[in-house]
């Protein structure tokens, strides 16, 4: 059975580590040999953190005396990015998951290790593409406002002196433009995906819907997200009141069955069911001759967030849009 498991552990592309109670190697399987250029005669019984722990984190053993006595240990369990030292000292950046078992009264840990630094290069890129976009975007908004707002001051020197529905035509295209920029503004931020943390959805709806100043009844609610959940709030309450006149809208926020469920609800004309699919795919624009992404990228975002997102009728008319995340412990509030 050891032979076994030793020939299953040498196929995985990731380094399978143990170290027994003192901290000292007792298995190195080929993906380590290869990652860290020790052979396992090379590491057989020696201390792991003179062979592959970088000078810097050495501090973090002293909590090694608590796991080899209790099996208590802060990392045991979590998936953990940190840096690790190969045979000839090079850093590089590690995901680390470590285990525990009980073997003849002691405690051993295994960890696996895998090398990310193909994907830390990759996201180090793509971190600085979006820099770069998140420029263009901000001059492009910026110098387009700026000229249309130039348009908008000649449209009123036409004022009077030419066919009104002409005056009404320009006025009403210069309006869409403006409406798309803060669409692409709104765009930026949705995409803009920052770390996940404990957020007070609550007290954003609350905000949001004070903004638009509707109807609001919303829970403190914690969930994990990023900055872009204000805009989700943002635009599915602007959608409801963009594409209906005169139309009531109300929103609540409420813990489902372990969900946080936000609800934005209207008395519209409600939306077609061979609609409520095609609302969400990216460029569908209705009836406004907006961007077309609102919707799409507010789904996107959710996904992002591990949550869902749909368009149900309301009664005796309109429609509500439900947004279901995952709710986060009460006692999460105190870590805040």
């Amino acid at each position: 059975m050891a032979e076994a498991a030793s020939c299953i552990a040498d196929a995985f592309q990731d380094a399978i580590v143990e170290t027994d109670s003192e901290g000292r190697v007792t298995f190195w399987n080929k993906a380590a040999e290869k990652i860290f250029g020790y052979t396992w005669e090379e590491v057989a019984g020696k201390p792991v953190w003179e062979l592959i722990v970088p000078e810097k984190y050495l501090d973090e053993n002293k909590s090694f005396e608590e796991f080899r006595k209790t099996g208590n240990s802060k990392v045991v369990g979590k998936l953990i990015r940190t840096e690790a030292k190969r045979k000839d000292g090079t850093i590089f950046p590690v995901e680390l998951s470590i285990s525990k078992r009980r073997l003849k009264g002691e405690w051993r840990t295994i960890a696996v290790i895998r090398d990310i630094t193909e994907k830390v290069e990759a996201e180090k890129k793509i971190e600085e593409l979006n820099k770069h976009l998140r420029i263009l975007n901000s001059i492009l908004r910026h110098d387009l406002k700026n000229t249309l707002t130039t348009a908008k001051l000649c449209l009123e020197l036409l004022r009077g002196s030419s066919p009104a529905e002409v005056v009404e035509k320009l006025e009403s295209q210069l309006n869409k433009a403006f409406d798309i920029i803060e669409d692409i503004k709104n765009a930026e931020l949705m995409l803009s995906a920052g770390e996940l943390r404990p957020v007070n959805l609550g007290k954003i709806v609350r905000e949001s819907a004070s903004e638009f100043g509707i109807e609001c009844d919303a829970d403190d609610v914690y969930v994990m997200a990023d900055s872009a959940i204000k805009s989700v709030v943002y635009n599915l309450i602007h959608n409801a009141l963009v594409h209906n006149k005169d139309v009531k809208v109300r929103v609540s926020l409420k813990r489902v069955d372990g969900l946080a469920e936000l609800r934005i609800a209207d008395d519209g004309r409600g939306i077609p069911d061979e609609l409520k699919q095609l609302i969400f795919k990216e460029g569908f624009k209705g009836e406004t001759g907006r961007t077309g992404l609102g919707l799409y990228l507010v789904r996107e975002t959710v996904k992002r967030y591990g949550g869902s997102v749909h368009v149900e009728d309301n009664k005796p008319s309109g429609s509500v849009f439900v947004v279901r995340l995952k709710c986060l412990p009460d006692q999460v509030r105190s870590e805040l």
